[in-house]
């Protein structure tokens, strides 16, 4: 029995033995394992910072080139409001010129009108100032032919008179 029992814990030391043994292995072959993930995560993290920092540094390009484009498009639309003051200045200054040119017209005609009326009606005074010079001596030489008349009618009755006169005395005598 002792030998039994010895055998038995023989027995017992190799099944542990063997046991240990298997749990080394095992152990070991999760720790291979572990490591494997471990290594596979460490790699992973670091191709996943090599990305993150390979992204970083395209972003930082990115928006240099952005920043660049941005002052080269506010210089653009600078000059491009630049010029439309321009245009709109040579726009209104050209409208300007049109407007006076317009008034000046305008007021050019309204003048030439004036003087037109002003000529005309002169021309009229003119005329009736004819007119009433002509009516004028019209009567003047017919009073002067009526008093004519009229003196050579005093004179035909005076000589009429006379020639009476002498007749009667004629014949009277």
């Amino acid at each position: 029995m002792l030998g039994d029992i010895l055998l038995q814990e023989s027995s017992f030391e190799e099944l542990l033995e063997s046991d240990e043994r298997d749990i080394h292995q095992q152990l070991q072959k999760e720790m291979e394992t572990w490591n494997g993930i471990a290594r596979q995560k460490l790699a992973a993290s670091r191709d996943a910072r090599k990305r993150a920092e390979a992204d970083a540094q395209l972003l930082a390009n990115r928006l240099r080139l952005l920043r660049a484009e941005e002052v080269k498009a506010l210089r653009i639309i600078e000059e491009v409001r630049k010029r439309t003051r321009e245009v709109l200045e040579t726009r209104m200054k050209n409208q300007q010129m049109l407007q006076d040119q317009t008034v000046f017209k305008q007021n050019m005609k309204k003048a030439v009108e004036q003087k037109k009326q002003d000529n005309n009606w002169r021309r009229t005074q003119a005329r009736l100032a004819r007119q009433q010079a002509a009516d004028e001596r019209v009567r003047a030489n017919r009073r002067s032919a009526s008093e004519q008349r009229a003196d050579q009618e005093n004179r035909q009755a005076v000589l009429w008179c006379q020639l009476e006169r002498q007749e009667i005395q004629h014949t009277g005598s």
